[in-house]
Parts: C-alpha cells; sequence; structure tokens
C-alpha cells in the first residue's frame, strides 16, 4: 500500500505500552488486514520502541511513528511565556478541549512526583530538572499536538494507558473531542476487556448492568488474581542474596552503558543512587516480611474491625487512576477516626510493593491506638472475610469483598462497584462517618440481595471480556514471545465489536461517513 493512501485511511492511535511489546504490530497488522484500518504508534523516541532481537515487534506494521520526545523535553525557562501568560494559553486550551493540564501533570510519576503523599520512589534526571511552569509548558504542547493529530487524520479511536503525561493528554483530548477511547484490562482472572473510559468500565456498563439485574445471572466468587499468585510465589526467590546482586548488578550495567553511549534520554532515567537505595530497600523489607509473625492469629474472636488493604505502588499509579484520593494516610486517618468506638482498623502491605515507605510513615500509622498492622504475607482474603467493612482507594481485594457480600468504602469517585448496595462513596471524612455508621448498625439490604447485585456486575465483565491463555498477557508484561495468532485475532476481533465496525470495505464505508 503507498504511503499516500495510507495517509487517507482510517487510523487507530496507539500508545506505545511496554508491557504490551510483543501485542501491538500484530494487533496493528490484523487491524489493517481484516478491518482496513491503519495505526500510529506514539513513542518517546527510539530508545522507547521494542527491541526486535527481543521481543515481536515490527514497526513497518504500522502507518506511521509519531516520535515526541522533542515535545517532552522541556524548553529552557527563559523561552517560556511569563507564568501569567502560559496560564491564560492553559485555560484557552483547557476550555477549548475540556480537559485539565494539572491532572496530566499530577499523574505523570516523573513531573507529580511531588504531589504524591506516603510514597518514596526513585526520582528521575528529567523529573528533577523541569520546573513546574516547565511541566505545564509541556502539557500544553503534547494537548496542542494531540488535537492537530486527531483533527487532521480520521481516528477510529485512540489505544492509551493515563499513567504517564503523554498518555494521560493522549486519553484526555481524545475525550474532549468525542473521540472513542479504548484500553486493553484484566478481570481478576483470565479474560480480557476492552476498557473504555480512564476508570476501567467496559462497554455499555449502565445499560449491561441493569439488564444483569433484571435476568438475575449468576457467576462464581472471585479467587486471587493470578498477578498476587504469581507475586506471593516469587518471593523466595527475590529475597535471595543472588537476586539482589543480579538487581545491582543489571542497574549498574544500564548507567554504564547510558553514561558510555553518551544516550541521553529526554524522558524518564532514574538516578542510579536512587534506585539503588529502592532496589536494596525493597529487598531487605521483602526478606523481613517473610519472618514476620502473623498477626491475625491473635486478635480477640469475635473482634469487629475495617481492613484496608494497600495499594502494589505506593501512591504512584493511583496518581493517574484516583486523582482526587491518591493519599492513603488520609483514608487510614479518616477511618480510624470515624469507625466505632470498639472496632478496628487493621492495615496491610501489599506483599508486591515496589518502594519502601517514606521514613515515619509505619511509626505514623501504628500511633493511631486503634490501628493494627498485619504482617504483609499473611493472606488478605482471611482478613477480608472477617471484616465488618474494606476500605480500599481501588483493589482486587474490595471487589472479592462485594462478592461475599462484605461493604466496601472508598474515596473513589468513580469506582465500578458504586452500583452495588453495599458500596459506599465516601469523599469526606463525614461521609465516611455516616458509612461506618450505617455499616455498623446494619442498615443495608439482605446478604442474599447484596450478591445478587454483585452477580449481576460480574455477569457484565464477564460477557465484555474474553478468555486468554498467554502467560505473559495475564500477568502484564512483555516476555519475548510471539503470542498465537489466533488469540491476537480474538483481541482485534473484541476491540472491533467494542467499536461497532464490520470488516473490510464495510468498516471502510462507515468510518469515511465519519466515526466523530
Amino acid at each position: 500500500m503507498s504511503q499516500e493512501s495510507r495517509r487517507d485511511r482510517p487510523v487507530v492511535i496507539i500508545q506505545m505500552m511496554n508491557q504490551y511489546a510483543d501485542l501491538l504490530s500484530a494487533l496493528a497488522k490484523a487491524l489493517s488486514e481484516n478491518y482496513g484500518i491503519g495505526s500510529i504508534l506514539i513513542h518517546r523516541g527510539p530508545g522507547d520502541l521494542p527491541n526486535p532481537k527481543r521481543y515481536h515487534f515490527d514497526k513497518t506494521a504500522f502507518d506511521e511513528l509519531l516520535d515526541i520526545e522533542s515535545i517532552l523535553a522541556p524548553r529552557a525557562i527563559e523561552n517560556l511565556p511569563r507564568t501569567a501568560a502560559l496560564a491564560a494559553e492553559i485555560a484557552t486550551v483547557e476550555q477549548r478541549l475540556s480537559i485539565k493540564l494539572l491532572e496530566a501533570v499530577r499523574a505523570d510519576r516523573h513531573l507529580g512526583r511531588g504531589f504524591v503523599v506516603g510514597a518514596v520512589y526513585a526520582r528521575s534526571r528529567y523529573g528533577i530538572s523541569v520546573d513546574f511552569d516547565q511541566s505545564l509548558d509541556i502539557a500544553l504542547r503534547l494537548a496542542c499536538r494531540f488535537e492537530e493529530l486527531y483533527r487532521s487524520r480520521e481516528v477510529v479511536a485512540v489505544i492509551g494507558a493515563i499513567s504517564s503525561i503523554h498518555g494521560n493528554l493522549m486519553v484526555s483530548v481524545a475525550e474532549g473531542l468525542g473521540l472513542p477511547v479504548r484500553q486493553p484490562n484484566l478481570t481478576n482472572n483470565t479474560r480480557l476487556y476492552w476498557a473504555v473510559d480512564r476508570h476501567f468500565r467496559p462497554l455499555d456498563f449502565e445499560a449491561s448492568l441493569a439488564r444483569a439485574l433484571q435476568q438475575g445471572n449468576a457467576r462464581a466468587e472471585l479467587g486471587t488474581t493470578a498477578r498476587a499468585a504469581g507475586v506471593i510465589a516469587s518471593l523466595p526467590r527475590q529475597t535471595t542474596w543472588r537476586y539482589l546482586a543480579r538487581a545491582i548488578y543489571r542497574a549498574t550495567r544500564r548507567e554504564l552503558g547510558h553514561r558510555l553511549k553518551r544516550r541521553d534520554q529526554v524522558y524518564g532515567k532514574y538516578l542510579w543512587g536512587d534506585l539503588l537505595k529502592t532496589i536494596i530497600g525493597t529487598w531487605r523489607l521483602r526478606r523481613a516480611a517473610r519472618k514476620a509473625t502473623p498477626v491475625l492469629p491473635t486478635l480477640p474472636a469475635g473482634l469487629p474491625y475495617v481492613f484496608l488493604p494497600f495499594s502494589v505502588e505506593p501512591e504512584s499509579t493511583l496518581m493517574a487512576e484516583s486523582p482526587t484520593c491518591d493519599n492513603q494516610l488520609a483514608l487510614i486517618d479518616w477511618v480510624a477516626k470515624a469507625m466505632p468506638s470498639g472496632w478496628r482498623l487493621l492495615v496491610k502491605e501489599h506483599p508486591a510493593f515496589t518502594a519502601p515507605r517514606p521514613a515515619g510513615f509505619w511509626e505514623r500509622v501504628r500511633a493511631y491506638p486503634n490501628v493494627v498492622v498485619l504482617a504483609p504475607l499473611e493472606r488478605g482474603e482471611d482478613a477480608m472475610r472477617g471484616a465488618k467493612a474494606l476500605a480500599i482507594i481501588r483493589s482486587s481485594l474490595g471487589f472479592q469483598a462485594a462478592a461475599l457480600g462484605i461493604p466496601v468504602v472508598t474515596p473513589h469517585p468513580a469506582y465500578y462497584g458504586a452500583s452495588l448496595p453495599h458500596v459506599f462513596i465516601v469523599e469526606s471524612y463525614r461521609a465516611m462517618e455516616a458509612a461506618l455508621r450505617k455499616i455498623a448498625r446494619d442498615e443495608l439490604p439482605p446478604i442474599a440481595l447484596r450478591i445478587q447485585a454483585f452477580q449481576a456486575l460480574h455477569t457484565v465483565f464477564d460477557e465484555a471480556s474474553l478468555p486468554i491463555a498467554d502467560p505473559n498477557l495475564i500477568r502484564g508484561v512483555a516476555g519475548g514471545r510471539e503470542i498465537d495468532p489466533g488469540e491476537v485475532g480474538l483481541i482485534v476481533r473484541s476491540l472491533a465489536e467494542s467499536l461497532n465496525l464490520g470488516s473490510g470495505e464495510v468498516a471502510r464505508a462507515l468510518l469515511l461517513k465519519g466515526v466523530r
């Protein structure tokens, strides 16, 4: 196909996502061959593209590779507009696109690090070299570039994740222009679906849920996720001296390679000293976690408690997923003060934590006289089953609790379990107090109705998803192996169905009428 004809056809805009390095080219080829739809891959420079010697990646599968490295590079401070002028320009773009640039800055683990409370993770050269006005200027230029791209092409959908400044703005600008947004996501088992918004909802969520409630469809209780099981199984290996030595060696080798080759990556590039501190600190804490004595068996029988399981990463991912409630310390504070006087709050670190907590974090948590800290490797499912309620931000354990009819409280305003009668959205201390009071008095529907409501919710995700077998897709990693073409075909067909596309010429005829 000529470059001119490629330029004229409808396209899907795809963000380069490392965990899907083995899938992206196959996805682009299947879209082109089966639906006549091209693909544009957004990437952060040549160093961001997967190495074809390690991964099943073919850049010729895409109509275009769009390098945004120059936009991510900060402009010199003296070349920026004055702060007031920059603010005015931002306000104009935000109003035109119905977006908020500060949320995109906050979502980025490099530029948004200063907005995080209760977490410490490695700094990057990029993050410490960019001031706030430069961050806003980067966000502004990215938003304008994506707007220009979307308006100049026939865009079928935008596939991106919101956990970086460019991914967030890819999605945000698309939403502002009314373009379909998609993101591959796993349910609590080995099923994949295409989420249609940043809150991981499947297509036609509300209507599908109402239909499932009316039909009374039932599904089995969810089990431990494949990822969680894999994390726990890998801990013995990750706490050996050999593992530590290899992790330090790999980090050091990467750093020396960057210096010897004078490889200057504009975006990212964590500080070597910070990486070593994180590697050693996490390794030591995991060794201590394996030796920690279980606390659950020592608690008095019948003790009423709320259980708060921590998220896998110390707030960093939640900066994007839950921008209004990314502070677990604040959630602990609300629950500890708002729950009934005789209750306890049980908190537990996630066994797969990726960085130590900051100095003083655990001392602050343990200072509450009604808070009990569980050992990190105790089974969260055991604590969940005995709880009066779970307090979460966004957690798979919260979903499992809802399956059993156990009440759940969350400050996340868009949590997809909010439709359930035993899930409470609490966006203030007073709302938390009212929810826990209602739970304590058992002012809830009968347990059978709660479980029935959850079964309907589970049905929605089950019917929107397809089973997958590739172990790397299930684990959320790129493993350097070819994904079965039949499985790729199912994934692409599922994407096409979510966009209501036909195939070949039918799809082209529909798209040329304007999907926007």
